[in-house]
């Protein structure tokens, strides 16, 4: 067991660190568990079918849409439990590369 909450303390430090660099997201961080519940900003005009099109079509990451939980779909649930380091990094890099594709361009 002990092994197993070190690892859950490792990678929520990880999710800690890719909150703390976001622009684009923001959450209320959770006090104990294994998963997370962040959302992208209002202030962030992005196209959320496509966000959730190119997270999971292209960077092959699953997250659970807000709608799933009777929320915005803005929100997204993030498990941080199970995944090993690299592979939780690299979900976390395709989350934020996926809004900034989404993210919808506006005319000067």
């Amino acid at each position: 067991m002990a092994a197993i909450k070190q690892h859950i303390a490792a990678n929520f430090e990880v999710v800690k660190a890719w909150m703390a660099g976001q622009d684009e997201m923001e959450w209320i961080e959770p006090q104990g568990g294994l998963v997370c519940f962040p959302r992208i900003k209002r202030a962030v005009d992005v196209d959320l079918d496509k966000f959730y099109n190119v997270l999971t079509s292209r960077y092959k990451t699953y997250v659970g849409p807000g709608h799933w939980f009777e929320f915005d779909r803005r929100y997204m649930r993030i498990g941080y439990g199970w995944p090993a380091h690299d592979v939780l990094q690299q979900g976390l890099e395709n989350i934020t590369r996926s809004i900034r594709e989404a993210q919808k361009v506006r005319a000067e």
